[in-house]
């Protein structure tokens, strides 16, 4: 009989123990949020270095700054000011990319690190067309976004020989 209530006591303790430990572990999970925006940016800096190994290979350094804005269901730093700073190696324009992004409005802020590709193929009436690809990662935020974790994918297009336009989506979290 006791052995029969101690099974019937440890049984009841082993459910209490999975109920608890599932209950904390969902309140742990981090809320993850949609967001995406549109940035128009100006480059404001461009160092650029023909390699000279073979025609058309050039390495680059460049700043620009621009405009974020909010296109998602949920507000994200709409009307924040965005800073790109982007090295890449370049064959006849295309070629790999890669840099940092720092998004500020007020006292909140978020900080990515970009990687990704800019191809750039001659229209028929012999205009260059200029596209990016790229994909972030969230590395560090201040204010309401301070401990920001996530990423996401950006894609754009050079509407002038200094000013580009991207259009990008991801998620975040805030981890505690």
């Amino acid at each position: 009989m006791q052995t029969k209530n101690l099974r019937k006591t440890i049984v009841q303790l082993v459910i209490f123990w999975l109920i608890l430990t599932l209950g904390m572990a969902t309140a742990a999970a981090q809320q993850k949020y949609q967001i995406a925006g549109e940035q128009t940016m100006a480059f404001t800096k461009q160092e650029r270095s023909m390699v000279g190994d073979f025609e058309g290979h050039m390495l680059s350094l460049a700043e620009a700054e621009g405009v974020n804005i909010n296109t998602g269901s949920t507000e994200f730093l709409n009307g924040a000011q965005v800073i790109n700073f982007i090295t890449s190696d370049l064959v006849n324009f295309s070629g790999p990319i890669q840099g940092y992004t720092i998004s500020k409005k007020g006292n909140d802020s978020f900080y990515a690190k970009y990687e990704g590709k800019i191809t750039t193929a001659i229209s028929s009436d012999g205009t260059p067309l200029t596209t990016i690809e790229a994909t972030m990662t969230w590395i560090k935020g201040t204010g309401k976004y301070q401990n920001i974790k996530g990423g996401g994918t950006a894609k754009g297009r050079y509407i002038a020989s200094n000013i580009y336009t991207l259009e990008w989506e991801g998620e975040y979290w805030i981890e505690k």
